[in-house]
């Protein structure tokens, strides 16, 4: 079964390397300034393989639910977490 998941992570080139891995996005913040920021990258994407987000989620991993609201898209309407990294 296949899930949608979300890796919070500090690694932005390890959220890269999953993005492309899994065919998901990317949202990462390259910059100097912050490097000393615990989270500084996010990876989405479809997959039925959750110990490879969660071996990038650092931060923490996260289940996304999506459902039809109005016609048209499907709307996030849920972020579970599903593993913590204190």
């Amino acid at each position: 079964m296949k899930l949608e998941l979300a890796a919070a992570t500090a690694d932005a080139d390890a959220a890269e390397q999953l993005a492309r891995t899994v065919g998901g996005t990317l949202y990462a913040d390259r910059r100097e300034s912050t490097r000393n920021l615990p989270f500084r990258a996010l990876v989405t994407g479809v997959s039925d393989d959750l110990d490879a987000f969660g071996d990038v989620a650092d931060v923490g991993l996260y289940l996304i639910c999506r459902r039809l609201v109005k016609p048209g898209p499907p709307t996030v309407v849920g972020l579970f977490p599903t593993r913590h990294h204190p």
